[in-house]
């Protein structure tokens, strides 16, 4: 079979998106499968290359309002598809995936779209605008498909409300990042290296944007740093928020509690999730979280937030708080890190939950079977 996967952002980018088409492609190659990419030239690199297998096509952006490329230079190569046999589109509030559901009507070709959690945002220009799309051209590009993938049960009822066949809707959840699982051996190093010896670790891992919440952690520091001695918050990633975020820092005067630290090495975010007392997550929207699976993956316990896709799958294995709430955070985090028996067992069920669930050989099995029913069935 060969499959094209339109994605709005892939390698080298760095988020939960490229991970989720990175890794369902290489698992699709191992299994004897042909993957092409489609994805922007952001950040900017080659427009083309083999890597690791996968053929990379990526078509420049002149533009990404609400951080969304507007690749249409991407538009020709979808009205042409005659070599693939189905067309796999990521994320349906992307162009890209708009794009690849409009090209349809003119190639004939079977497509799969696949949801990666709800967009939210807290002002009332993005709510605004996230409204109208919803219910225009997301409605429109999921109805176009012949499947939609979903990582929760509630994103399926969320998606049915626009009058998305439930019938077409299947439940994939995402699953757990090879390298972050147990390829690299603990070892000492960020804490020597960032000054974390003899802290209690607080750690967010991901992209600085609003909607991740990042600012009501920040909030929530004066206060509990005020309870915890020698606590600090390493915030690992980027984005454009970042410089909102230093201010909020400043404003809260814990300039001397937060460690901005970029993007990381693989091998350092490991050592750092084992090194962590804690990850927090007080995202607004998300599907199913990386970076929740990899802290569990080493036996961390988590705070996140009561929001779909987290509510789905870690109800009873992460402390969840309520969004947007920095009181609610700084008491479960003070929680976690004043009670051992409250940190431990989060820590052994998210563990145990891992080891049952959410693995990338589910996963691909899962949607080749999805694949090959549509294959079996459609007609151009």
């Amino acid at each position: 079979m060969r499959v094209l996967q339109v994605t709005s952002y892939f390698y080298p980018h760095v988020g939960g998106l490229e991970t989720y088409v990175y890794n369902l492609s290489k698992h699709l190659v191992k299994r004897g499968h042909e993957v092409v990419v489609y994805t922007s030239n952001l950040p900017k690199s080659k427009h083309y290359e083999v890597f690791d297998g996968l053929e990379i096509r990526r078509f420049n952006a002149f533009t990404k309002p609400l951080g969304n490329p507007f690749t249409l230079g991407m538009f020709k190569s979808l009205l042409n598809v005659k070599g693939f046999d189905i067309v796999h589109a990521h994320d349906e509030h992307a162009f890209t995936a708009n794009l690849a559901a409009l090209t349809r009507l003119i190639n004939g070709k079977p497509i799969v779209i696949s949801s990666h959690g709800r967009l939210s945002y807290d002002y009332w220009l993005g709510k605004l605008l996230l409204f109208l799309y919803e219910r225009t051209a997301m409605r429109l590009t999921l109805k176009g498909a012949q499947a939609v993938i979903v990582l929760s049960g509630s994103d399926k009822e969320y998606l049915s409300r626009f009058g998305i066949d439930p019938q077409k809707i299947r439940v994939i959840p995402n699953a757990l990042t090879p390298f972050q699982s147990n390829l690299y051996p603990v070892k000492e190093g960020p804490e020597k290296e960032y000054g974390f010896e003899g802290k209690h670790l607080i750690l967010y891992v991901g992209q600085l944007l609003r909607r991740k919440g990042v600012q009501y952690l920040i909030d929530a520091l004066p206060k509990i740093s005020s309870a915890i001695k020698d606590v600090r918050l390493a915030i690992v990633g980027d984005g454009d928020y970042k410089g909102e975020l230093m201010k909020r820092v400043r404003a809260c005067k814990v300039q001397g509690f937060v460690d901005f630290l970029g993007r990381i090495s693989n091998e350092k975010l490991v050592q750092m999730y084992s090194k962590c007392d804690v990850l927090v997550l007080p995202s607004l929207a998300e599907g199913v979280p990386n970076v929740i699976l990899e802290a569990m993956s080493r036996g961390k316990p988590v705070i996140a937030t009561q929001i779909p896709g987290i509510t789905d799958y870690f109800q009873e294995t992460a402390y969840l708080v309520k969004p947007s709430d920095a009181e609610s955070l700084s008491e479960a985090v003070i929680d976690v890190l004043s009670n051992n028996y409250v940190a431990e067992n989060l820590g052994k069920k998210g563990q145990a939950l891992l080891e049952n669930n959410f693995t990338w050989s589910k996963v691909a099995d899962s949607v080749l079977e999805l694949y090959n029913g549509i294959l079996n069935n459609y007609k151009d």
